[in-house]
């Protein structure tokens, strides 16, 4: 499945001018941990924010958020 990621180091702090990178994986949350090259969980706070996850489909579109433990 087709991903969009956009990477962070803590909430006010977007890696490549909060570009979205394509990257190919099973789930949002292989494709952050992709994107980043760390473990991720699924929520937690703002100052620890690594990923947002777009995905894309021919009827929706969900962002998933993805930070450190």
């Amino acid at each position: 499945m087709e991903f969009y990621v956009q990477r962070y180091s803590g909430a006010d702090n977007p890696i490549n001018n909060g570009k979205y990178e394509k990257v190919i994986a099973a789930s949002a949350k292989e494709a952050a941990e992709k994107a980043c090259g760390e473990s991720l969980f699924e929520g937690g706070h703002l100052a620890h924010l690594r990923a947002v996850v777009k995905t894309v489909s021919l009827q929706s579109c969900a962002l998933s958020f993805f930070a450190l433990p």
